[in-house]
């Protein structure tokens, strides 16, 4: 019998323990599938194959009335497994996706389309590496016990091969974008920065649970200082809508900024739920944003100008002030490191340390440690000259004990 790629897949999947027909197809399904797919129509004529050329035994395995046939590799299947790995043949590098084929196609559809394809496959793309790494890889896991801890490392892989895939998506409809708008090309990507999990609807359905923005608080205080039913107020990064929801009942209107179509989506969810009708939801960024009308009252920004570099933090912060009539004032909250260089790793490593294990209910360490590594937070000392020098005035500064997130009340000046 001459061996072939799926061959070595059954070989493969009865070594770690896969020891029927199905056992192998659902096996595959969890594993394998994302680089090397096969059906129930090519696993039982090759272990049939298998089993004549002595590479595999079987035995019967029945489960209550129905005939099973329960399979483990020979000596000479083992043989054969070992000399395939140790084989110089690396075989031809292959990527089958139906989904990158009409990419290829895709200058015959117009722009918006285009764009329409380019999210779809972003969002796939981000769909499938969310289940490696939340489903498949803590599977893949299990088998490092017996000495098997290659399986995981491939599905960490896969994970990370999709995620790269959603990047690229995601920096491709950005230029897509720009192109629609008119944009230069040096103009930062800010959905490339919006952060992967603020682009991910599971990551958005569960946010509530993790995340309490103290809105009813946040609303009193501005009504300390000065929101009246007459006010307007423009917020940045609304997310699922805490704030917005909560200030809307207290104000003309809310103008409710954001990059995220998945937040947005859920924003207008909420708002639709509860008959709030003054909210008007706009998707753009800091940088994006064109605001048409006199200049609002109020800027309220949560947890959001942290995805910027600090340069274009500045550039943000002045197109704000450009928005707020002088006078007005902008509520600015976010991870600020209130610390020196020389202390970071203790302060960093303190704040990881007091995260959770799992990403529902709670913030875990992986996300604060992909927060630390990926995003801008930046320090106070670096930020508060920037918002000086955008035209605000700081009327208040709030750092946490800790040294990790800051709360600001700012005048325009």
């Amino acid at each position: 019998m001459k061996l072939t790629p799926p061959s070595y897949l059954m070989l493969g999947l009865v070594r770690l323990g896969a020891s029927s027909g199905y056992a192998i197809k659902q096996a595959a399904d969890v594993s394998t599938r994302f680089f090397w797919p096969t059906s129930l129509a090519q696993v039982y004529p090759q272990l049939a194959q298998l089993e004549a050329a002595g590479l595999l035994s079987r035995s019967d395995d029945p489960h209550g009335s129905r005939r099973r046939s329960a399979y483990q590799l020979t000596d000479a299947g083992h043989e054969a497994l070992s000399s395939w790995l140790r084989s110089p043949r690396k075989g031809t590098t292959q990527f089958r996706d139906e989904g990158i084929l009409r990419l290829f196609s895709a200058d015959a559809l117009p722009l918006a389309e285009q764009l329409a394809l380019v999210r779809a496959l972003r969002e796939r793309a981000r769909r499938t590496s969310a289940r490696m790494r939340e489903q498949i890889v803590p599977l893949a896991d299990t088998l490092a016990s017996s000495g098997n801890r290659y399986p995981a490392l491939v599905a960490r892989l896969g994970a990370d091969t999709y995620a790269y895939v959603e990047r690229w998506l995601t920096r491709l409809e950005g230029e897509l974008e720009r192109g629609r708008a008119g944009r230069p090309g040096w103009m930062l990507d800010e959905l490339a920065h919006a952060g992967a999990e603020n682009l991910d609807a599971h990551h958005v359905a569960r946010y509530d649970a993790k995340e309490d923005a103290d809105a009813r608080a946040e609303v009193a205080l501005l009504e300390r200082l000065g929101l009246t039913p007459e006010s307007v107020v423009l917020e940045i990064g609304p997310g699922t809508g805490q704030f917005t929801l909560a200030v809307a009942p207290v104000c003309a209107r809310v103008i409710a900024v954001d990059i995220s179509e998945p937040m947005l989506a859920r924003l207008h969810a909420n708002t639709s739920r509860l008959g709030i009708h003054n909210v008007e939801a706009v998707r753009a960024g800091f940088l994006s944003y064109e605001h048409t009308g006199p200049p609002v009252d109020f800027v309220y920004s949560r947890y959001a100008l942290h995805h910027l570099p600090d340069f274009w933090k500045a550039l943000a912060l002045a197109r704000l002030r450009a928005t707020l009539r002088t006078g007005g004032v902008m509520r600015l909250s976010d991870v600020v490191y209130d610390f020196s260089p020389a202390d970071a790793a203790h302060r960093i490593e303190a704040w990881c340390a007091t995260a959770g294990h799992s990403v529902e209910g709670e913030w875990s360490r992986a996300e604060l440690e992909e927060h630390v590594r990926d995003e801008h937070s930046t320090f106070a000392w670096l930020l508060e000259p920037m918002i000086r020098s955008s035209g605000f005035q700081i009327l208040d500064a709030e750092h946490s004990d800790d040294g990790i997130f800051a709360k600001y009340v700012l005048r325009a000046v």
